[in-house]
């Protein structure tokens, strides 16, 4: 239901309002659903994400994180993608700045919701975590980018096996030509 919301309100700031900046778009949003989610709920309710302008012709990724996940894959090295402590919804959207990344051909992108990180290892009581999901992000970089999703799903159904999932697992991977 929230990322419906987000969603619809993302879409309504973009094709009617015609905002295209990242950083005017995390302010915004974030004071729309902040005013949206205090008068709906008396319980904090928030949305973790990133908002991302990609400029293939130029090879650059413009963004704004509010505690969205984010990797950069280059030359081996991961890079979490820089990220502002808050999240939609609490009112400081208009202090997150917006970022920007020169890419090269072979960089690979990945924006993940929390999900992957929440999922629980089967025999243990201990989800996956951040360290967990930069590894398995690491393991994968042999495969084409376009195996790696089939990788992921197999990682994530082993992840399950012992239960249902739970959380929603989103995950976003692409790579710079």
């Amino acid at each position: 239901m929230l990322s419906v919301l987000f969603m619809q309100q993302m879409r309504s700031l973009v094709e009617i309002a015609g905002l295209w900046n990242p950083e005017r778009l995390a302010a915004e949003l974030d004071k729309n659903l902040s005013q949206l989610f205090r008068s709906a709920s008396d319980h904090p309710i928030t949305v973790d994400g990133t908002i991302g302008v990609l400029d293939m012709g130029r090879r650059r990724l413009t963004y704004t994180s509010l505690k969205g996940k984010g990797y950069l894959l280059r030359e081996g090295q991961l890079h979490k993608l820089h990220t502002y402590p808050f999240s939609f919804g609490e009112g400081l959207g208009a202090s997150a700045e917006e970022h920007e990344l020169e890419l090269q051909p072979g960089d690979r992108l990945y924006f993940l919701s929390d999900g992957l990180a929440n999922q629980r290892y089967p025999a243990q009581d201990r989800p996956l975590g951040t360290k967990g999901v930069t590894d398995l992000l690491l393991s994968l970089q042999s495969l084409p980018i376009h195996q790696q999703k089939d990788a992921l799903l197999t990682e994530l159904h082993r992840l399950c096996s012992a239960g249902l999932q739970n959380d929603d697992v989103i995950v976003v991977g692409m790579e710079i030509e």
